[in-house]
């Protein structure tokens, strides 16, 4: 794709806005079990 190309995309059609809802969602999501995940040192032997 070059760069003085135009990308047409409705953003009134449903269908789009439901791709936009699904990603905002898993990216959320993402966010979401990076953060709960927590990294502890673990020290082995005395």
């Amino acid at each position: 794709m070059s760069s003085n190309e135009e990308i047409d995309i409705d953003l009134n059609d449903p269908e789009v806005q439901k791709a936009a809802l699904k990603i905002q969602h898993q990216f959320k999501g993402f966010k979401i079990a990076k953060k709960s995940v927590k990294v502890e040192k673990v020290s082995y032997g005395s």
